[in-house]
Parts: structure tokens; sequence; C-alpha cells
């Protein structure tokens, strides 16, 4: 009897423990799954803090809206990545963008850094480039969205990122601008062979990411000549055509592409996206970044 008594309380413990471990299970798994649900709805104008879990990792963003109405075709949607050590609050102050008649969507990086830079911590898992995609997916629920016009900008590493996005997940993102972007060599890696509008701006006295190239962070970045070949060679670009069209600034276009591809070189620029209310250059015009952005990707202020 005693026996009895023995087995019957150990079979009762061990499910006890069993239904205890599944429950542990499950709720560590349910921490990691994505919030793919809609977001709520953000005003015309205005713009609205969301956290999210993607990746497994907390994420939070900021979602800027434009004031008129959507277009038939559905909103266009704009990611601008901030730079490494800045934060999406920042990147939404700078760049001066928000009357623009798109979607703005501002991510903060983990620790505030992006993937493609040698210190983000997101490299591994491919954390980011999941989160684009899975922001992408709830603003697909919550408002009509013109999947042909959905771009990447960024900043600095944010520029990189951009760069990135452009080579891995180009059935997402179909424009990518990058300004002073950190070009390290990885993040070309595995790019797609398709065609994709490209546009950058870079200023040559850059002290962060400099123009002829280096390493920074333990890492080696592309010269500028050297990133401009290869979106060259992507978009099978012939020659060519630089015109002045400021004092310092020079815009190239390349002719016979299979996709709109621009570059802007700053002579004298710093490591800035320039225009913003921080750049004391007065031979840049007031929110060129912003502005030669935005016209690249037919985006209207408004």
């Amino acid at each position: 009897m005693k026996r009895l008594r023995a087995v019957i309380a150990f079979v009762i413990v061990g499910i006890i423990a069993g239904l205890s471990l599944v429950g542990f299970i499950s709720a560590g798994h349910d921490e990691e799954v994505a919030d793919l649900s809609p977001f709520e709805e953000t005003l015309p104008g205005e713009s609205s803090v969301f956290d999210m879990t993607s990746a497994g990792m907390k994420r939070s963003l900021i979602v800027s809206m434009p004031t008129q109405p959507a277009p038939e075709a559905g909103y266009p949607v704009l990611f601008m990545f901030h730079g490494w050590q800045e934060n999406a609050a920042l990147m939404q102050e700078y760049t001066q963008m928000d009357d623009a008649q798109a979607i703005l969507v501002y991510p903060d990086g983990v620790e505030r850094a992006w993937g493609g830079g040698p210190y983000a911590q997101t490299n591994e898992n491919k954390g980011d480039e999941t989160l684009v995609r899975d922001i992408m997916s709830r603003l697909e629920i919550t408002y009509p969205i013109d999947s042909e016009r959905v771009f990447a900008a960024g900043m600095s590493n944010g520029g990189g990122f951009a760069t990135l996005l452009g080579c891995r997940v180009d059935d997402v993102i179909r424009g990518v601008a990058s300004v002073s972007s950190a070009n390290y060599n990885g993040i070309r890696d595995g790019c797609s062979e398709s065609p994709i509008p490209i546009l950058a701006i870079h200023g040559t006295a850059d002290q962060a990411m400099q123009y002829e190239g280096g390493t920074r962070h333990g890492a080696r970045y592309y010269s500028i000549e050297e990133a401009r070949n290869a979106d060259v060679d992507r978009n099978k670009c012939r020659e060519p055509v630089s015109k002045y069209v400021t004092d310092v600034i020079e815009r190239t276009v390349w002719q016979g592409c299979d996709a709109p591809t621009e570059f802007y070189r700053i002579d004298g620029g710093l490591h800035i996206w320039d225009g913003d209310p921080d750049d004391l250059n007065s031979s840049v015009p007031k929110n060129f970044a912003s502005d030669t952005v935005l016209e690249f990707f037919g985006i209207e202020r408004g």
C-alpha cells in the first residue's frame, strides 16, 4: 500500500512538473512571436510611437502620417534609418520630412545600430531585416499601401542598412537612398541582381566615412568610387553625365540604366545629413538631402 501511494505521488509530481515545463516553454515562445496585428491608426499629419516584438526582440518605431488621403494606389512608405548612436526621434527631428505625402517610418536600432555595421547586434540573426518585413506586414493590414512605392533611406550606418535592404529585401524595398553612408563591405553580400533605384549623397570631407574608403571599428568600408561602381554594375548603366547644381554640389546621373542611379558629391561636405539645421555649410541649400531624397522617390511635400 505504501509502495502504491509512493508511485501515485511520483506520477502526480511528474505530471505537475511536465505541465509547468510546458507552460514555461509556451510562455517563452509567446515572448518571441512577432506581433503582426494592425497598428492603432494615427491621425493625418500626426506621429505615433509603437512598441512591437520582432525576431524575438522588443523594438520601437515612430510612424508619421501624411495630411492627404491615400492615393488610389495606396500610400507610399518611406523608412528612415538613423545613424549609429542616434535614434528615431533625432532622425525625425533633423530630417524635417513629416510634411511628406507618404507614411514615414522611423524605427529605433538595437543599441542604436543597424545591421551591416560591424558593431550591430542584429547581424547574425538578420533581425533588422525581419523588423522591416514585420512592420510592412502590419502597415498593409492597417492602411492602403502602394507596394511598388516602399522605399528606404538612411544616414551613415542607417544609409548602409538601406543599401543592405535594397540588396537582400528588394521584394519589399523598391528604392534606396543613402546620405553620408557607412558602406561597410558586408552590406552588399548576397546582393540581388535585380535593378533598383539608387540615390547616394556624400561629402568629400566626410571625417567618419572617408570619401576614399578606409577602416573603422575594425572593419573595412568601401570608397565612394567602389560603392558607385557596384551600383552602376547592378543597374547595368552606361556613361555618367555630371553637372554642378550649386557651387559645391555636383550631380551625376548615369544613362541607360535599368533603374534610376544618381549620386551627389558635396565638395567639402562633412559627415552630416546635408542641409539639416546643424549643417553650417551655407553653400548647401536648407533641407537639401531631405528634398533630394523625396524628389528622387517622387514624394511631394504638402
